[in-house]
């Protein structure tokens, strides 16, 4: 195989081949992945992979599916990858089992090795296990970027059973980068019916508006279904936005767009400190970015509202919450990163002041 990095495919694909959410579904999905593969490889994370191994070798058994696991335990690389789907064999797809490290990591495996992917998460705490794209880092941990992959997910199975039992930490990290959407839209665009931009992005911004809606009528029965390990309305339709609606807005605009502040806040946080942050979860660091956004977004008190909010629920509100030290030159040499890139790069000199107050919010 050619060792070339995957190019950014810039066809719009809105979701997944099929997508299964209820409880019990592990123990009896082996009839869904036989009909895509009969000999995947499983790739899972260290934590995950006991949650589900049991009962997903018990389904693909009965229906006669070969398999092989791989645990997994570095980064979401393009090296990797591409070592991953050079000695794949005779394997016919591959199946990620695990968070959003894993989902990305599976799918660009796929992609590389030309096979379906199935996707298996053990939380909610991302959109990875729908959307066609894979965020990447360099082998050391540092950030290389975003890549949209050719082919959507033929497959994810989501076992409300699995959800119960995830740690409410993730459960919040999830609601909180689906929220992202609603907030982060608004830097981008000021209305839906603002002509002057194309339709998709017109189209995402009332998508986030409703996912915004769904966050605060149902997380509150979603944490009650977590504290009892028992599925229920609200955290149905949490698992639902976080992953499916929140990877739709992302389609809507191809991946691009959507984001502006509080993701940047994640990806120069990984790049910056890769090996300081690894404790901390991508929806973590994103509500964290949210409280600048809000700021920058002229609501100061929700912004204070939002770090209080965190701050209760044990969620690092600056970069000081996680340990790291900062050094002189690093406030200036985050913003220098920030204007540069296609959050700031078009916005007036007021704006690009105004950003930078904000960040004051959360660097320090």
């Amino acid at each position: 195989m050619e060792k070339t990095v995957l190019k950014n495919d810039k066809a719009y694909k809105y979701g997944c081949g099929r997508f299964l959410q209820y409880p019990g579904l592990i123990k009896t999905c082996g009839n869904e992945i036989a009909a895509i593969g009969k000999n995947p490889l499983i790739i899972g994370g260290e934590i995950a992979t006991p949650i589900v191994r049991k009962d997903l070798e018990a389904t693909l058994n009965e229906n006669g599916v070969k398999y092989d696991w791989v645990i997994f335990e570095g980064p979401c690389s393009h090296e990797g990858a591409i070592e991953f789907a050079e000695s794949i064999g005779d394997h016919d797809c591959i199946i990620g089992v695990g968070g959003g490290r894993i989902m990305d990591f599976s799918k660009l495996v796929a992609s590389y090795a030309k096979l379906p992917v199935i996707t298996i998460p053990t939380s909610s705490a991302t959109c990875a296990c729908l959307t066609p794209l894979s965020v990447c880092y360099n082998k050391d941990g540092t950030t290389f970027g975003g890549t949209q992959l050719k082919n959507p997910v033929s497959l994810v199975i989501v076992d409300m059973d699995i959800m119960a039992n995830q740690p409410v930490r993730l459960l919040r990290a999830g609601a909180y980068d689906a929220l992202a959407k609603n907030i982060e839209l608004k830097q981008r665009v000021s209305s839906p019916y603002d002509y002057s931009e194309y339709i998709g992005m017109r189209t995402a911004v009332l998508l986030a508006d409703f996912i915004a809606d769904a966050i605060n009528k149902s997380l509150k029965e979603a944490e009650k279904a977590i504290e009892e390990g028992k599925p229920n309305k609200g955290l149905e339709d949490i698992v639902y936005v976080s992953t499916v609606l929140a990877g739709l807005c992302s389609n809507l605009v191809n991946g691009s767009k959507q984001c502006a502040i509080a993701h940047k806040y994640y990806e120069f946080i990984r790049f910056f400190f890769p090996h300081e942050s690894k404790g901390y979860i991508h929806g973590e660091l994103v509500a964290t970015g949210l409280i600048a956004q809000l700021y920058f977004n002229g609501d100061h008190e929700g912004s204070k509202k939002f770090a209080e909010k965190l701050r209760s629920e044990g969620f690092p509100t600056c970069v000081s919450d996680m340990g790291i030290k900062m050094g002189e030159t690093f406030f200036e040499d985050f913003y220098a990163k920030l204007l540069v890139s296609s959050v700031l790069i078009n916005e007036g000199e007021e704006r690009r002041e105004l950003a930078k107050e904000s960040l004051k919010t959360i660097l320090r």
